[in-house]
C-alpha cells in the first residue's frame, strides 16, 4: 500500500525512474541485494519504465508495480511510509548507461512483515536479485568504504536515520571554467 503523497512523488519522477527501498529486519539490519543497475551491491531497487508507470497511473495502480516486484523478488510487501529524497544517478538500463532519477522510500516493517523478512527465501528469485543479505549499519559503512556497496545506498540509509552529517558521495566533476 502506498500513501497518497508518495504516489505524487512517483508520478513526478516518472522518466528513467529507479526506486530504492530501505528494508530492515527485526534486528535493525538492512537488506542489501545484487541488482542489474549498479556495479555494486545496494539496497533493493527497481527500474520503472515510463510507459509502465503511465499506464498504471491512469488506472490509479502505481503501487502495483512496486508491490509485485517486492512480492516476486523478496516474498513480502509492506507500506511505503517515508519518501527520503531523490537524486540523479547513472545506471545500467538494458545494457546501456542512462541518467536516471533515483528515489528512495522506507518500507514499514510491522510485526506481520518481520516474519517474512526474517525467513529464508524459499523460492528462486530472478538472477539479478539472487544475492540477498541483511547487514548492520556498521558493516554497510565498512563495505561502502571498500566499494562493495554503492554510495547511494549508504547516503539513503544516513538520510533515513536523520543524521545531520551525511558522508560525501564520490562525484567527479569535469568543469572547464574560464574567467573573462
Amino acid at each position: 500500500m502506498i500513501i497518497g503523497n508518495i504516489k505524487d512523488v512517483l508520478l513526478r519522477n516518472r522518466e528513467n525512474l529507479i526506486v530504492m527501498f530501505i528494508i530492515k529486519n527485526s534486528e535493525g539490519k538492512y537488506l542489501i541485494t545484487s541488482n542489474p543497475y549498479f556495479n555494486y551491491y545496494s539496497l533493493p531497487c527497481k527500474y520503472i519504465q515510463l510507459t509502465e508507470l503511465e499506464d498504471n497511473a491512469k488506472s490509479n495502480e502505481a503501487e502495483s508495480i512496486i508491490t509485485t516486484f517486492l512480492k516476486k523478488e523478496f516474498d513480502f510487501s509492506g507500506l511505503l511510509t517515508k519518501y527520503l529524497e531523490g537524486l540523479k544517478c547513472v545506471a545500467n538500463i538494458n545494457g546501456e548507461l542512462k541518467r536516471c532519477n533515483l528515489i528512495c522510500f522506507e518500507i514499514k516493517t510491522d510485526n506481520d512483515i518481520k516474519e517474512a523478512l526474517n525467513k529464508k527465501v524459499p523460492f528462486s528469485p530472478t538472477e539479478p536479485y539472487k544475492f540477498k543479505q541483511f547487514y548492520s549499519f556498521d558493516d554497510i559503512n565498512t563495505y561502502s568504504w571498500n566499494r562493495l556497496i554503492d554510495n547511494n545506498s549508504l547516503y539513503f540509509i544516513y538520510r533515513s536515520l536523520d543524521e545531520t552529517e551525511v558522508p560525501e558521495v564520490n562525484v567527479e566533476l569535469n568543469l572547464n571554467l574560464t574567467l573573462d
